[in-house]
């Protein structure tokens, strides 16, 4: 009888044993390769505004130059920083967006270029300003709760004045 107990007890350990390998492999393994997943899904290398400089009001694209390293969504928060030089702060946020590069539209762009229009806001004053986005990223499921963040290049531009006779 002791020798059959001490079998069940040697089968409860070896049955515990592979149970924890199990839940190792099974469920903390993929969430240790997700919070390692930490590249971005592009690279953004720099953006131009143009016009440059724009009015207030005015439509406006940003061009960026990018490189491609897998496919992810995410959503984008666009801001104007300025006027640079006198205490700058945010002049405008603009609302979020979701951010995918579709292989198509990029090909529209042009190769490894992105055209993002968007308007300036028709309260700007004339002077410096910094067009800035980041970008949060959803690549795997851990990321939909600790999303990628990713801060672009800064787009620096000016604002002028209105030609006279110019509605705003």
């Amino acid at each position: 009888m002791a020798t059959y107990i001490r079998d069940l007890q040697m089968i409860n350990r070896s049955a515990f044993k592979s149970f924890i390998v199990g839940f190792s492999v099974l469920f903390i393994g993929p969430i240790v390769y997700m919070s390692l997943d930490n590249s971005p899904p592009y690279t953004f290398h720099k953006g131009e505004l143009i016009p440059n400089p724009a009015t207030s009001g005015q439509t406006v694209d940003v061009i960026w130059e990018y490189e491609v390293h897998r496919f992810c969504s995410g959503i984008v928060y666009r801001r104007i920083i300025g006027p640079i030089g006198s205490g700058a702060a945010i002049v405008h946020n603009y609302d979020p967006t979701v951010a995918v590069i579709n292989p198509r539209i990029a090909q529209q762009s042009g190769p490894n270029k992105l055209v993002v229009t968007f308007s300036l806001p028709p309260s700007t004053s004339p002077g410096e300003f910094i067009y800035s986005a980041t970008i949060e990223y959803n690549c795997n499921p851990l990321q939909a709760i600790f999303p990628l963040k990713v801060q672009l290049p800064q787009v620096p531009f000016g604002v002028r004045d209105r030609p006279i006779g110019q509605k705003k």
